[in-house]
């Protein structure tokens, strides 16, 4: 079978298990999904205060785009398109975390990293270096890291 195929038939199969999980959350949050045609989209607003939103844009050409409570990473390659059900079902469980990295002297925020925990244990993780020309491997001591933790969505 060739790649361009193969991919295809994954994100098919991927989708349609996005679609069956779907109705899971249908009593805690807003479900729409859309496939205008290019894209495939899912957008998830849990109903409750202090769950992570979040939408995800799975691409025909390899690439999906996703956004966790407001801040977007767009156009990542798919390394894995089977790892796309556990990373909703993490969201969804609430094993969201948001790190503020920001300056000890001057306060300023310096880089936002995502972090969401898989049922399996592997994590994926998305970093914004939001102050220009900081480098996190050398200014680690004057640094502080806050954690902001998301709630699962069934309560």
């Amino acid at each position: 079978m060739h790649p361009d195929d193969m991919y295809r038939a994954q994100r098919i199969t991927t989708i349609t298990a996005l679609r069956y999980w779907a109705p899971t959350v249908r009593d805690c949050a807003h479900v729409t999904e859309e496939e205008p045609g290019g894209y495939w989209r899912l957008r998830v607003i849990p109903f409750a205060a202090g769950a992570c939103p979040f939408e995800l844009i799975l691409l025909e050409d390899r690439f999906y785009s996703l956004m966790l409570d407001g801040r977007g990473y767009e156009d990542m390659p798919v390394a894995r398109l089977q790892m796309m059900v556990p990373l909703v079902e993490a969201i969804a469980n609430g094993d969201v975390a948001r790190g503020l990295t920001t300056s000890t002297t001057t306060g300023r925020l310096l880089a936002i990293t995502d972090r969401v925990t898989m049922a399996d244990g592997s994590v994926w993780t998305q970093s914004e270096v939001v102050e220009h020309g900081w480098d996190a491997g050398t200014a680690a001591d004057d640094t502080i890291e806050r954690i902001r933790r998301y709630l699962p969505y069934h309560r």
